[in-house]
């Protein structure tokens, strides 16, 4: 997925459009949750398009500057051919990260009010993908087909380097684990096991097919997914479309 320019602006379209479905459709307070939970995936795509019109910029590409590599941001490179790769990568990405884990936690719980503690602890894995990113790159990625990929954050792997690859590893599956207790927490257990299951198929097809899991690009699955699941939300919990009903499941 997210293979272009093309196919970036396409996945965004999709999610938009079941944005403005679901804001239409308002099945119960659920919907506009799922409207802006999705709305803030579709960012990834915006993103990508960004990183790929970068590296399509006539005599630019996109290369990971490992030295600002788990390191606190440095403005002191805006000179350097790859400073917009670096704010895209090192304080956007992260950013738009956040706002997923912040929605995430905005669940629609009868009797509770936005949890603003709870959205401000989101800021602690952001934080760390912040210190550990730096310049994004392309990857070789193996499925369906040979092709670029983009690499969120820069090179975490080199020959000889295993620590920071298994560690990149380890931090990802960390971040999943992060949102899979936020969603433990917050929805009622029909909803939430939906959305472990999504989160699940995510990261085992990239495990199975790339053998590992920081193609950040790659996720942008979710997007198209969620539009799915969202739309055919009647057909996977028909008994709670009223409000009331919402109320009585959480």
């Amino acid at each position: 997925m997210c293979w272009n320019i093309q196919v970036s602006f396409l996945s965004a379209v999709v999610g938009w459009s079941t944005c403005a479905y679901l804001l239409w459709r308002q099945r119960s307070e659920r919907d506009g949750w799922y409207a802006r939970y999705l709305f803030t995936f579709t960012l990834t795509q915006l993103i990508d398009i960004a990183l790929w019109s970068l590296h399509e910029t006539d005599g630019f590409a996109l290369q990971a500057c490992t030295e600002k590599q788990l390191a606190l941001p440095d403005f002191s490179m805006k000179t350097d051919p790859q400073f917009w790769n670096y704010i895209i990568s090192k304080l956007i990405v992260p950013v738009v990260v956040f706002t997923q884990n912040a929605v995430q936690c905005t669940y629609p719980r009868p009797g509770h009010g936005i949890p603003w503690k709870l959205i401000a602890v989101q800021a602690a894995p952001c934080f760390l993908m912040m210190f550990a990113f730096a310049c994004s790159k392309l990857g070789q990625a193996n499925f369906p087909v040979p092709h670029d990929t983009l690499a969120w954050g820069g090179e975490f792997y080199k020959p000889g380097e295993d620590f920071k690859f298994w560690a990149n590893q380890f931090g990802a599956l960390a971040s999943s684990a992060w949102v899979i207790g936020v969603f433990i927490y917050s929805m009622p257990l029909r909803v939430c096991i939906v959305h472990i299951v999504v989160l699940a198929m995510v990261i085992t097809t990239l495990a199975v097919t790339e053998g590992r899991l920081d193609f950040g690009s790659k996720w942008c699955t979710y997007c198209l997914i969620y539009s799915i699941v969202y739309i055919a939300e009647p057909v996977w919990n028909p008994d709670s479309s009223s409000k009331k009903k919402l109320a009585k499941a959480a």
